[in-house]
């Protein structure tokens, strides 16, 4: 059982509901083993749109404050913060393509500001196709698809990370795709 420590922001979604969701994505979703982490549930930033890094070298304040003691810091090395966003976010029920894919030149509009049209992915999503050169294009259905995807994404950077393995935003995409699939699959998804 991977050992996950939680920071609540005034994201206004139940912090029971935000947690299952999250040991939903670690503990079902994710082959391999995966270190302890510290994770932080952010509001949602003003353009709405779900986002998050991964703390991969050092420690933000706030996981300082969840591992008071010195010796605990050793067992949970990394972080990951995201955001959740509202019923009502643009990028809900669009065709979409994560942001990396523009700076990637695949032909992607990805523009945080217009994030609830993305012309090249909403045309591939018409034709039938699901990637849009090697990023996967996807639909976020709701918040909790939009949680489980870019914490699916973001946990892919600490695997990564912790296996000393590339570091791969197309592969990170890729999963967290993946999950999104079986998130759908087992139920959870509606």
């Amino acid at each position: 059982m991977v050992r996950l420590r939680f920071c609540h922001d005034e994201h206004g979604r139940d912090n029971e509901d935000v947690e299952r969701l999250v040991r939903w994505v670690v503990r079902d979703a994710t082959p391999g083993n995966v270190p302890p982490l510290a994770v932080r549930i952010r509001k949602p930033a003003a353009h709405d749109y779900p986002s998050g890094c991964a703390y991969l070298t050092y420690w933000p304040q706030w996981a300082v404050k969840l591992y008071p003691r010195r010796s605990h810091l050793r067992r949970a090395m990394y972080a990951i913060s995201v955001t959740t966003c509202s019923d009502a976010a643009p990028v809900l029920g669009q065709p979409h393509v994560c942001w990396h894919a523009r700076a990637a030149r695949t032909g992607a509009t990805c523009d945080e500001d217009a994030a609830a049209y993305q012309p090249a992915a909403a045309a591939a999503w018409a034709r039938g196709e699901r990637q849009l050169g090697q990023w996967p294009i996807y639909i976020l259905r709701d918040w909790r698809e939009a949680l489980v995807h870019t914490f699916a994404h973001e946990l892919s950077h600490v695997v990564q990370f912790a296996r000393n393995g590339g570091r791969s935003e197309i592969v990170c995409e890729r999963f967290a795709a993946y999950v999104l699939e079986r998130f759908r699959g087992d139920g959870r998804g509606r």
